[in-house]
């Protein structure tokens, strides 16, 4: 748990590992130089199995994570933020489910949402569709996730310091190769919604960051996107904005992505194509398109056919 300037809500963090129904694990608080009450807040705690550590001068969230994964000696790593809260079950659930799937190197949860918004979010189980979904930066919550400490060891896998905000994000898509995703289908991570979080104070270079990791995940499939192409995927695949499009250039983009993928077979082709599909559908039926959205669907989205040269 990297902390710093947490004590608004770090005890109840603190306190949600604590009282997990899982109890042989150890928590490492590794605090980057606070000037608030959290040190003292977690010295206050006289559990053995929180290890406390202070940074000599503030380092940011990329090294102090950093940090975190080399003084773990567990076998699974769990992250947690200084402002969430874990459920009591979370830490055993994860657990188990990495025991009984040892192909899965990456576990994360649902979440449900509190302060701004109370509502669950619920994101892809399977590996596959997570995948696919780091299009859309909708795939792991990182405050939620389990890894496996051998494979971080074994691909020589840490954040990337120069990234400020979005280091989780660029770190999923290096392990697009060679790792396996999960998500269990329970909120076990209560996600606090406030205008403090860092990725709301560091929206700009949050912007800027998950373009350029979006860029190398785009290159994965043999796309090299201009700067007009990551404002329209960024607009279609969040929804955010989407009115702005227009229909010609999002077709030509979709249709981009899905010969790229039939050429290089980075995801299922039809598992892909219905992706896609449903993404021109959410546009479409915005633009009020119905029968344009059915006619080029009969045309373009149909399922694919391996036997044929689709593209």
């Amino acid at each position: 748990m990297p902390v710093y300037n947490g004590d608004n809500y770090l005890n109840e963090a603190i306190e949600s590992i604590l009282n997990q129904t899982f109890s042989d694990f150890e928590l490492l608080i590794i605090d980057d130089c606070s000037t608030d009450q959290s040190i003292n807040q977690v010295k206050s705690y006289n559990d053995p199995r929180i290890k406390l550590f202070v940074n000599n001068k503030n380092m940011g969230q990329s090294k102090t994570l950093n940090e975190g994964l080399n003084l773990s000696k567990g076998r699974y790593i769990a992250r947690m933020d200084q402002d969430d809260i874990s459920m009591p079950e979370r830490l055993e659930r994860q657990s188990k489910f990495m025991k009984d799937n040892p192909n899965v190197d990456v576990v994360g949860t649902w979440l449900q949402l509190m302060g701004k918004y109370d509502e669950i979010l619920e994101l892809e189980t399977k590996s596959e569709d997570i995948k696919m979904n780091l299009l859309t930066n909708e795939n792991l919550a990182h405050p939620s996730v389990m890894i496996r400490k051998r494979v971080l060891e074994k691909y020589n896998f840490i954040y990337d310091t120069s990234y400020n905000v979005a280091q989780d994000y660029d770190l999923w898509v290096r392990m697009f190769d060679f790792c396996s995703f999960a998500n269990i289908p329970e909120a076990l991570i209560k996600y606090r919604m406030h205008d403090n979080q860092n990725s709301n104070i560091m929206e700009k270079h949050n912007h800027t960051e998950t373009n350029r990791i979006l860029k190398n995940l785009l290159k994965k499939m043999d796309i090299q996107p201009n700067e007009s192409d990551l404002i329209i995927h960024k607009k279609l695949f969040t929804g955010y904005d989407i009115d702005s499009l227009l229909i010609g250039e999002v077709f030509k983009y979709l249709r981009q992505l899905r010969s790229s993928n039939l050429r290089n077979k980075i995801f299922d082709p039809n598992a892909f194509n219905e992706f896609l599909r449903m993404k021109w559908r959410r546009f479409m039926l915005r633009h009020k398109h119905k029968l344009l959205y059915w006619i080029s669907t009969l045309l373009f989205f149909r399922p694919v056919n391996y036997l044929k040269k689709t593209d």
